[in-house]
């Protein structure tokens, strides 16, 4: 089997990685937990954008 490489128009993205956390801490007063930011969020509205 021969395979023959082709040039392509665009080139690829480069890989990227990147590590996204959330704490989540119980608040006595609210009697919930909470959140230590809003990364979640950003990354639901990232994703959004892309797909």
């Amino acid at each position: 089997m021969i395979f023959h490489s082709m040039p392509f128009e665009e080139a690829a993205p480069n890989a990227v990685s990147h590590d996204i956390s959330v704490t989540y801490r119980w608040n006595k007063a609210r009697s919930h937990y909470a959140r230590n930011s809003d990364a979640f969020e950003k990354l639901s509205a990232e994703n959004a954008k892309r797909f």
